[in-house]
């Protein structure tokens, strides 16, 4: 009798840290989703500012705001497109 209680309670704690293990395991996974959702919304975020750029980049180079106007905003867009570049790599990593 103690001994089928004995392992009774050794197959109780087995099944205890399994279900630990389990429960850790889908928390990890929950925790990767919300970083990719948000790498995902931080891209889309990126991808609107390169829009813009490339929207007053065109307008400016047609003539619409004047030459000065338009190198300046080469310049700026050419430096954004770094920084957007830069980002978008570093979130590619931490999504890996």
């Amino acid at each position: 009798m103690e001994k089928e209680m004995a392992e009774k309670t050794v197959t109780i704690q087995q099944l205890e840290r399994q279900k630990q293990a389990m429960e850790d395991e889908i928390y990890q996974w929950k925790q990767r989703r919300y970083q990719l959702e948000e790498i995902e919304s931080d891209l889309a975020r990126l991808q609107l500012v390169e829009q813009e750029l490339i929207m007053l980049s065109s307008d400016a180079w047609s003539g619409n705001y004047g030459q000065s106007v338009a190198g300046n905003m080469e310049v700026q867009q050419l430096e954004q497109q770094r920084i957007l570049k830069k980002e978008i790599h570093t979130l590619k990593e931490v999504s890996i």
